[in-house]
């Protein structure tokens, strides 16, 4: 589609096979937006609405998807500059999402949380079956048991860096 001389994308059928070809000036809807983003367009719809929420007040984030740019009927638009600096200015990876590296408590976070059954024990290399446990054990499933754990032949704690450093020896 042209607007008086602006490209308007409205299907993202129409994105060229590079998107670095669409001019800074094309408007692009929500479903271009999320065909760029290679997302669906819900998840850019609730991110919208998330955003537009947090926009102008403490909570707002860097990387808030932008406000649109112009509203055609009832269609927001965004200009494919605004896209391009929004995703540039995006934080990375680790950027203040989600747990920070090394606070996994007690655990390494790559460290196991269950003992296959049957399995052995790390330190007396008894093989610990389903039966060889006490009903009150902790168990995710009939074919795991939660560390840490008591074995039930030397009566030491298993923990998952007990795994960990027996697989590496």
């Amino acid at each position: 589609m042209n607007l008086d001389g602006i490209i308007v994308l409205q299907d993202p059928a129409e994105i060229p096979a590079d998107p670095a070809d669409i001019p800074p000036e094309a408007l692009i809807n929500i479903d271009v937006w999320a065909a760029l983003q290679g997302v669906k367009k819900t998840t850019v719809e609730a991110n919208r609405s998330r955003h537009n929420a947090r926009r102008g007040t403490p909570q707002a984030r860097a990387g808030d998807m932008p406000g649109e740019d112009t509203v055609l009927g009832r269609v927001p638009f965004w200009r494919m500059s605004t896209f391009r600096e929004w995703q540039a200015s995006k934080p990375g990876k680790g950027a203040g999402a989600g747990r920070p590296k090394g606070t996994g408590g007690k655990y390494s976070p790559r460290a196991p949380r269950t003992l296959q059954l049957p399995g052995s024990c790390p330190h007396c290399e008894e093989t610990i079956r389903r039966k060889d446990l006490p009903e009150d054990a902790k168990t995710r499933s009939r074919r795991s048991l939660e560390l840490p754990a008591l074995c039930p032949h030397c009566r030491r704690e298993i923990r998952g860096e007990d795994l960990m450093a027996k697989a590496s020896t």
